[in-house]
């Protein structure tokens, strides 16, 4: 599968698909990452959020000063 055809398969999920619909979308980050987020034991850094989706993690990590790279 070429790297075109991929970006139209999402495309179309995307623009199909509403956000509760989407397998993968998961509003909530994982409680593991909360945890660390929330305790200070990982405190603002560079950050990346690989597969990120609608970005709900991204936006998370963000509003608690992590720089996300693009």
């Amino acid at each position: 599968m070429t790297k075109e055809e991929v970006r139209r398969q999402m495309d179309e999920i995307y623009s199909s698909l509403s956000p509760e619909n989407i397998p993968w979308n998961r509003p909530k980050p994982p409680d593991a990452l909360e945890t660390l987020i929330e305790s200070g034991k990982v405190t603002p850094c560079k950050a990346i959020d690989l597969g990120c989706g609608l970005g709900n993690y991204a936006i998370y990590l963000a509003r608690r000063g992590l720089r996300l790279q693009e």
